[in-house]
């Protein structure tokens, strides 16, 4: 038997800090945990893969939660110090942390940059959020551009080797890649991944065509004028709500009879975009009578100001008959206290529809209610 070495995707970063246009509005498993991620990395390891590398990347931003990422990290390399550890990141925040990755020992970080003309990333992405509030795209593409200079400049400087990741989006930014290239060269960029686009339907702001093999190939030659260039063939392991097998089950929370529901921190009943502490109700969600899902009630939280106690009546009053929670982001004792009582705590940014798909139906397409009438609920209240 020939074993090959194999790369996995550790999707630990639960906090979006941005959207491409072009992407599809199909949602994605939530983010594991790093005790999950490298759980699962163990579990592959012991059906006989061979793992050399492991890239940690999604469904949100490593480097916008920087400190579930320097946890994976810590864990993988006490673990599995053969494994090589990379990170994927728009470059966001990246300065503050390079010395921290560096000292970690990342292989290399992948920052993903589409275009260094702010016109030309005003056509790519939807919005762009470097701290809590979204700022005007008209304002923040020239931002972005600076932040990646100084990302991929910070480290350079810290020892990290830094490798570009480009999306080709045919029309758009397909002839901007020696621009591209001769400045991420300049910033000390070690080598550049040309991604081919391909066509999805329900996207953000209209479709892109996919992009055709003689564009990709007029890319590469252009920015190899400048850096080493490879095209990225999509190989990866990752553990995604599509796939089958026992380390997959594991990783998405199940309800039971006792409990079927799910709870929501919602300030527009369409979005997860609450903090486990400032959610001053639930939203619930769950299976009808007929068996589909839909929004079904809220439920008022315990008050602030009681410690580990408002916790443990979070989950005894509140949250008595559900499976698991969606908040934006939760400290480390609610989720310890909702843990005891077989409640799961998922961080995510994402919105309440699609998360609500994969809990109940591993993102299937199965029937269920609209939830819209917990955003019309918050509207009027």
């Amino acid at each position: 038997m020939i074993l090959t070495n194999e790369s996995i995707v550790l999707p630990v970063a639960p906090q979006a800090n941005h959207r491409i246009r072009f992407s599809s509005y199909e949602k994605t498993s939530p983010a594991l945990t790093p005790e999950e991620a490298v759980g699962w990395t163990g579990n592959l390891l012991k059906d006989g893969k061979r793992i050399s590398d492991v890239e940690i990347k999604g469904p949100g931003d490593p480097l916008a939660t920087p400190k579930l990422t320097f946890r994976t990290l810590e864990l993988l390399s006490g673990r599995y110090p053969e494994i090589k550890a990379c990170v994927s990141t728009i470059g966001l925040g990246a300065d503050k942390c390079a010395d921290r990755l560096a000292a970690l020992g990342v292989s290399h970080v992948t920052v993903e940059m589409q275009a260094t003309d702010p016109e030309i990333l005003k056509k790519i992405y939807a919005w762009v959020r470097p701290g809590r509030k979204t700022i005007p795209l008209s304002m923040v593409t020239a931002m972005l551009v600076e932040s990646q200079e100084i990302a991929v400049r910070t480290l350079v400087q810290s020892g990290v080797r830094v490798n570009i990741r480009t999306t080709v989006f045919q029309g758009i930014n397909d002839s901007h890649m020696a621009e591209l290239a001769a400045a991420a060269s300049a910033y000390g960029a070690d080598s550049m991944e040309l991604v081919p686009s391909v066509s999805k339907d329900e996207t953000e702001g209209g479709d892109s065509a996919s992009c055709s093999a003689e564009t990709l190939d007029s890319a590469c030659r252009q920015a190899s004028q400048h850096l080493a260039v490879f095209k990225r063939v999509a190989n990866d392991i990752m553990p995604s709500s599509m796939q089958t097998g026992c380390e997959q089950s594991a990783l998405i929370p199940k309800a039971s009879p006792s409990r079927p529901n799910v709870a929501v921190a919602s300030s527009n009943g369409m979005d997860i975009d609450l903090h486990m502490g400032q959610a001053h109700r639930m939203l619930i969600y769950g299976p009808r009578e007929d068996g589909l899902t839909c929004f079904l009630e809220t439920r008022p939280v315990p008050r602030a100001g009681t410690g580990k106690d408002r916790w443990s009546a979070l989950a005894s009053q509140c949250l008595h008959d559900c499976f698991c929670v969606l908040v934006a982001n939760a400290g480390e004792a609610p989720r310890k206290v909702l843990g005891t009582h077989g409640i799961k705590v998922i961080i995510s940014s994402e919105n309440i529809q699609g998360m609500v798909d994969v809990l109940y139906h591993g993102n299937r397409k199965k029937g269920k209610c609209s939830l819209g009438s917990a955003s019309a609920m918050l509207m009027g209240a």
